[in-house]
């Protein structure tokens, strides 16, 4: 049966129209081309999507990404990395727990927490020291499909959730509008997960946090929007609430916060200066191209990229590089701050000066992946910025 699941995994991505959670959030339906549909049970697909081992050997570990139908083979990114593998570091895999390392000192949530998490009505009284809430408009999505220029910091210093938020909308635009049950106008039921790995549903409204000069604190959309993103971040203060309450959105590693609604902790990094500028260009273009998540940053402050600057201990966006902007663009960083026209999208050279300062963190996609519609034929292409 087992094998039969697997080759269901390996092939049906590739034939899908639509993928979106049952009314019971259990199982995955996919509506194949023929308008046949497969439901897939959840549980199956984090087994499958992660594969539990007693070998803490790195490379079989990593090994094992991505399982998809574009790329089945278990070799890291069907094998373009393998040269790459030793300036790998920072393994969040654990034996233990598919959620991966930051999942594995967690609190239990009682019923009366459970019910809390689910009802839309309820939300921590503080966050990162800021109390008001008050109720705004929500619209969702403000260019009609997720994307990164719906993703922007304000108050809360949680650069990493900003950005990797932004990061999962330019590959998986489709799963991030999978995590949405609309109650009504202003309620929303969110599809995450425990700590635990199972799947749970967090409630949440458009009350929003607002810092003490009436000035909104979570992230936004354009021109204040408040869209997808800036509910995502809502249920994650709540989850961190219930299961991490030690710990607050800010600094709140990108690698601890996917999990939540990916179902896999796997990720590993590479520190800066560990490789040349043509070898980190390949990993990030690599790995995005097969569906996995990149973030990173800078370790040098100040740095002059086009009209913007780098800025270190702050979480960026890593993309396809665009070369109708820039012709010699290795890839590109988004700072989550979101200034200017380019959305505050930095194109990024081989100067021999920038791409030493970077650290880049590779995250598995988990059930992700099983939106990841991007193939030879129809490939990922550079992030454009929308107009607003």
């Amino acid at each position: 049966m087992k094998r039969i699941l697997l080759l269901l995994l390996l092939f049906v991505p590739s034939l899908m129209l639509l993928a979106q959670a049952d009314d019971e959030y259990n199982t995955l339906v996919i509506e194949l081309n023929d308008g046949t549909r497969q439901s897939i049970p959840l549980s199956k697909i984090s087994c499958l999507l992660f594969d539990y081992t007693s070998d803490e050997n790195l490379y079989e570990i990593v090994g094992t990404w991505p399982q998809s139908a574009t790329h089945p083979s278990r070799t890291f990114c069907n094998g373009e990395l393998s040269n790459q593998l030793k300036y790998l570091s920072g393994n969040t895999y654990s034996s233990r727990s598919k959620m991966g390392t930051y999942y594995l000192d967690c609190e239990t949530a009682t019923d009366e927490q459970k019910e809390w998490l689910r009802s839309c009505d309820t939300y921590p009284a503080k966050v990162e020291g800021f109390t008001r809430w008050i109720r705004k408009r929500i619209n969702l999505y403000p260019f009609g499909t997720p994307m990164p220029a719906d993703c922007n910091q304000h108050a809360i210093g949680d650069c990493n959730t900003v950005s990797t938020l932004a990061d999962i909308s330019y590959l998986y635009p489709e799963f991030i509008q999978s995590l949405f049950t609309q109650v009504d106008a202003n309620n929303y039921l969110i599809k995450m997960f425990d700590p635990d790995g199972n799947r749970i549903e967090v409630g949440v409204n458009n009350y929003i946090l607002h810092d003490n000069g009436g000035g909104i604190a979570q992230m936004t959309g354009k021109n204040n929007a408040i869209t997808w993103a800036t509910l995502l971040e809502k249920a994650i203060a709540k989850w961190l609430y219930v299961y991490k309450p030690s710990t607050g959105l800010g600094g709140f590693g990108a690698e601890g916060m996917t999990p939540m609604f990916t179902g896999d902790g796997r990720s590993v990094a590479i520190n800066p200066g560990k490789c040349s500028a043509e070898e980190l260009a390949k990993v990030v273009t690599t790995c995005l191209k097969h569906g996995l998540i990149v973030n990173g940053g800078f370790n040098v402050q100040g740095i002059k990229i086009g009209s913007h600057e780098t800025i270190t201990a702050h979480g960026h966006s890593l993309l396809l590089p665009n070369t109708e902007i820039e012709p010699n663009a290795l890839f590109a960083m988004r700072n989550p701050w979101g200034q200017g026209k380019d959305d505050h999208v930095m194109q990024i050279v081989d100067d021999g000066v920038v791409p030493p300062t970077i650290d880049i963190r590779v995250i598995s996609p988990g059930i992700a992946s099983l939106y990841f519609r991007h193939s030879d034929e129809n490939p990922l292409g550079p992030y454009i910025v929308p107009k607003w």
